[in-house]
This record gives structure tokens, sequence and C-alpha cells, in this order.
């Protein structure tokens, strides 16, 4: 993955709604998800399985407020890179982060 690849979730954060059952009316067990899947066209829906099994069918959760507006475009979580600190980059390893940028 690229830098420009990660993005920010405040704005989207803003408009959701956290729901407790998803499309069929079911109890949503959120600690027993063990597959998620998101669509970047529909930006306030997640599927999601109970299992690992790829046969089993997504169950979806609509996280969208009913007022909802037009989907926002997100910003780049970390558009002038992420500075990391020195003192976690062991010494032997120096010569390759030096061109990183650091705090």
């Amino acid at each position: 993955m690229r830098q420009e690849d990660f993005k920010s979730t405040v704005l989207l954060e803003k408009d959701i709604t956290n729901r407790k059952v998803n499309a069929d009316g079911e109890k949503v067990e959120w600690m027993k998800m063990q597959w998620l899947y998101f669509v970047k066209d529909r930006p306030y829906k997640m599927f999601f399985k109970y299992s690992n099994n790829e046969f089993v069918a997504f169950i979806s959760v609509n996280f969208s407020k009913r007022w909802m507006a037009k989907p926002k475009e997100l910003e780049q979580l970390y558009p002038n890179g992420l500075a990391i600190s020195n003192q976690f980059i062991p010494p032997i390893h120096h010569e390759f982060y030096k061109n990183l940028k650091k705090k």
C-alpha cells in the first residue's frame, strides 16, 4: 500500500449511526465478526460474516443516517507523511531509515 491509500475517517464518523441490527433486522454481534468487507462506492454500508468460510453469504449493516447527504470525499490521513521517532529505530537500521521524516 502507498501513503495516499490511507484515508481519514473523521468526516465519515460524524455522519454515521452505530446500528444494533443488520439489514435483515437481526441483532449484530460485533465481537463475533470474523470477516469485514467494505465497498468504496458504498461508504455507509459494511458487509460482514461470523465465519471465515468463503461460501457463507455476507450480512450487511447500513450506518447512514436517514437525512444523509451526498457521501463526502475522504481526506488523506497523513498528507505530509508520518514522522518516526529515532528511539524506535534500532541503530543497526539507522542507515536505511535516515531519509524518513523524524520527530
